[in-house]
């Protein structure tokens, strides 16, 4: 029985590690699977406009609005580096942080970008809660105080 066990055990363990190879899916194609954060999305007092996926980078331009006035802009690229998709955002056009994605689920189209060494926002999620429908929701600290901020975004032509 020992003899059996031993003998169909390496068969098992490359199995499973072509099961497993199957199965995953490279950043280029993570990337590309994120066409449908593409488009403008509005809510009151705020706008943002996401690129296609093309040419493996999504770049975004998004604003805050008050009174007649922009109050805060911000622009964006999610791409590939070092075989990892990245977030990294420009506030007010400057470099910040990179985000890594840490969490993907291609099937309910939800992302989440993550950097616990950041102050705020240390997390983002994107989630396509409809075709028209889209939930940016940040976490992080800011002042030692936990914060979060949720946009409820609607597609617009």
């Amino acid at each position: 029985m020992k003899k059996i066990v031993l003998m169909i055990a390496p068969v098992l363990s490359l199995l499973v590690a072509h099961a497993v190879e199957a199965n995953e899916v490279t950043a280029a194609e993570r990337l590309a699977s994120l066409d449908w954060l593409a488009g403008t999305w509005r809510d009151e007092g705020f706008e943002a406009h996401y690129t296609s996926p093309e040419g493996g980078m999504i770049l975004s331009a998004s604003k805050n609005y008050a009174g007649g006035r922009v109050v805060f802009f911000e622009f964006e690229r999610i791409e590939i580096q070092d075989d990892e998709v990245v977030y990294i955002p420009y506030p007010a056009g400057n470099s910040s942080v990179t985000f890594k994605l840490v969490d993907y689920d291609s099937k309910k189209k939800r992302v989440r970008f993550e950097n616990k060494a950041h102050d705020f926002p240390k997390d983002l999620t994107f989630d396509l809660i409809s075709k028209d429908q889209l939930r940016i929701f940040l976490t992080g600290e800011e002042k030692g105080k936990y914060r979060t901020l949720e946009l409820n975004l609607r597609r617009t032509p």
